[in-house]
């Protein structure tokens, strides 16, 4: 199974959240000694393709569904199907885009959290960490979406703010890409008001502009299908 996430530059207005933070209570890590089938029926029960596998404290490395499947001895001991060059990991202290761009680039649905000595703490799921990201970007709260366009140096998210805040209205998240080959940037931002209409006004009067605005009220039940999409077809 493969899975590829991309973000860039996503401003959260909550406080910030690191990988010890997000360390699932529920998924358990390999012992050695157990069975490759063990690992398979537990990856079943817990809807991932990855397991961690410690000896006491030592964090050994991931197992994968796939190299289970590949094999004719699934009784063997889940330390033979582990690739000692192949241990993906993060440290309690890293940021939330750092678990994110380390789960992603390593191809996983668990990762291994460590403390700084090298100790296993525990694991982060792509599922949990999905829904964290939904929840820190407000995908689920009332609002309205706003799309800017704007030249790299003319960037100012504190001026925006300002006219956002200037109309009683706040920003709960926002995104910012940048356009390839080019020094054009587009901001996408997530207000707490649905009428935008007032806002999209007094961003034209201080000359920004507006290539998009989405009244959630009409655009929130497709977003939400959207991801539900996805976190059903994670969980395959």
């Amino acid at each position: 199974m493969w899975i590829n996430v991309y973000i860039s530059g996503i401003s959260l207005n909550r406080k910030s959240v690191l990988a010890l933070d997000l360390i699932s209570q529920f998924l358990p890590p390999l012992k050695p000694g157990e069975t490759g089938l063990k690992a398979l029926k537990w990856m079943e029960e817990f809807k991932v393709y990855n397991l961690p596998v410690v000896d006491g404290h030592e964090y050994l490395g991931l197992v994968s569904e796939d190299e289970i499947l590949d094999s004719n001895q699934r009784d063997l001991p889940v330390t033979e199907f582990l690739n000692e060059h192949r241990k993906p990991f993060v440290t309690d202290e890293q940021h939330i885009y750092d678990v994110l761009r380390t789960i992603t680039s390593a191809d996983v649905s668990t990762i291994a959290v460590l403390e700084s000595n090298g100790d296993f703490l525990g694991s982060i799921t792509l599922q949990d960490l999905l829904s964290k990201f939904e929840e820190l970007a407000a995908i689920s709260q009332a609002g309205g979406i706003i799309v800017l366009e704007f030249d790299q140096n003319d960037y100012s998210l504190a001026k925006i703010a300002h006219v956002i805040e200037s109309n009683d209205s706040k920003i709960l998240s926002s995104y910012v890409s940048k356009k390839s080959q080019s020094d054009r940037m587009e901001l996408t931002i997530k207000v707490d008001r649905e009428e935008l209409a007032p806002i999209l006004q007094s961003l034209e009067r201080h000359e920004y502009n507006v290539v998009g605005a989405f009244q959630e009220k009409q655009q929130i039940d497709d977003l939400r299908t959207r991801y539900d999409s996805f976190m059903r077809y994670i969980n395959i």
